[in-house]
């Protein structure tokens, strides 16, 4: 939430008629499905790891 595009992030969701809050997140926050939250990790505590690729796109919610 301090990097410079995090306002540009906000700015571009509202234009887009996202009704959304972004929220600082610690690493236990609870399911935000259906509630208008978007956690906001920091990526220097909470590193980014690439999925294997055959998971990278999957949810489950797809049959087949």
């Amino acid at each position: 939430m301090r990097n410079p595009l995090y306002e540009k992030l906000r700015e571009s969701a509202k234009a887009n008629g996202m009704n959304v809050t972004f929220m600082q997140a610690f690493g236990d926050e609870p399911d935000s499905l259906n509630k208008g939250v978007i956690w906001v990790y920091d990526s220097e505590i909470f590193p980014f790891y690439q999925a294997e690729v055959y998971n990278q796109f999957k949810d489950g919610t797809k049959p087949g």
